[in-house]
């Protein structure tokens, strides 16, 4: 356990090393073309999340196949996916602090198109509070870090399309205010 958490620690500074050495410089994420599109209506967001009570059954056996486990999970809630300029998003990271849960999406094959949902869990309730969705970008990964959250993908612009986000979370939304985006060097960013 000790070991996972120093490689997880390498990592995060790996990260940061790789955007303290980018060749461009830091800024604010542009939004001057409508890319990237914030919502924190939680009303009209909540119309993604269809509450259930399905069963889900689970059977399981040990590596010899010997030793067989049943077990029946309860689905509470289901999200439907976001779209990007009509297209289907799919869903590829989940991070969770404490209640809070960031999911991110992107779209399959060369075309951009990415989004993050930022969810409250409290008891079997999930509640859809905050979503980014960007035009150009994949995300590809999330990652939460205090009151920060920070998004690792793919995007165009640039001749090395990894890129890494960083908003803040407050109040239970994303805040693009302050918000800082570096390139990478790479094709993309997975985590």
């Amino acid at each position: 356990m000790k070991i996972v958490k120093i490689i997880k620690l390498f990592c995060l500074m790996a990260g940061f090393a790789l955007i303290g050495c980018s060749e461009e410089e830091d800024s604010q994420i542009n939004n001057k073309n409508g890319d990237l599109v914030v919502n924190n209506n939680s009303e009209d967001l909540s119309v993604r999340i269809l509450v259930t009570s399905d069963t889900v059954d689970v059977i399981s056996d040990d590596s010899n196949g010997k030793t067989e486990k049943t077990f029946t999970l309860i689905k509470t809630s289901e999200l439907s996916s976001p779209e990007v300029n009509g297209e289907t998003l799919m869903a590829n990271s989940l991070d969770m602090r404490n209640s809070l849960i960031a999911v991110s999406y992107n779209l399959r094959g060369d075309v951009y198109g990415g989004a993050v949902d930022l969810m409250v869990l409290s008891g079997d309730n999930l509640k859809l509070t905050s979503q980014v969705v960007a035009g150009n970008a994949d995300v590809n990964a999330t990652y939460f870090d205090g009151s920060r959250l920070y998004l690792a993908g793919a995007a165009t612009g640039s001749d090395s399309t990894a890129y890494i986000y960083q908003l803040i979370v407050k109040d239970n939304k994303l805040v693009t205010e302050s918000a800082m985006f570096s390139w990478l060097g790479g094709h993309t960013a997975t985590g």
